[in-house]
């Protein structure tokens, strides 16, 4: 327990911070690991205060109604949905995710899932924009099948379900 305060604190005092996402999802762990009162609660109410842990800002205002932050690059521009979709799932298992559960609550939030899909040409190649990828790679970017099956079963759509098939290669097989 003692790491997980320490962790917590430097979040808190700015010592821990990285992209959108990361450190809430970083904080939201401590809480659910710690599971311990008042402080757990604590930690919680802190990634949705202004100027703090902000999620709600960054969820209706920072992001795009895409789903994309406003990085130039779509991996780093897809950052906040890989973490906060971690987040997301921890609090839908925990005993808080009525107060602060983020699927079904943040529109950009549940529709970034489907980012990654808007950016493939003929659904068969992504374009190699910004810094995070090589020139001329030819590969179409998805989300982690697992991410998007999380995903669909709190927000679901018939999109997002296609989106899983293609990021499953191209097959329902070993889905559940």
């Amino acid at each position: 327990k003692d790491l997980v305060g320490e962790v917590a604190k430097s979040i808190l005092d700015g010592r821990i911070e990285g992209n959108q996402g990361m450190h809430q999802n970083t904080m939201g762990l401590a809480a659910i690991v710690y599971n311990e009162e008042p402080q757990s609660s604590a930690w919680l109410d802190w990634l949705f205060e202004p100027g703090k842990g902000d999620i709600p800002k960054i969820l209706q205002e920072n992001l795009s109604r895409d789903g994309f932050s406003p990085e130039s690059s779509i991996g780093y521009a897809t950052i906040p949905i890989h973490s906060f979709s971690s987040l997301a799932e921890m609090l839908a298992h925990s005993s808080k995710s009525e107060t602060f559960g983020l699927y079904n609550r943040f529109p950009k939030f549940d529709s970034g899932f489907m980012a990654l899909a808007k950016t493939r040409l003929l659904d068969a190649v992504t374009p190699a924009i910004g810094d995070d990828s090589g020139t001329l790679l030819y590969n179409p970017q998805t989300y982690p099948t697992e991410m998007l099956l999380n995903a669909y079963r709190n927000i679901g759509s018939r999109e997002l379900a296609r989106e899983i098939w293609f990021s499953n290669r191209r097959s329902w097989d070993g889905l559940h």
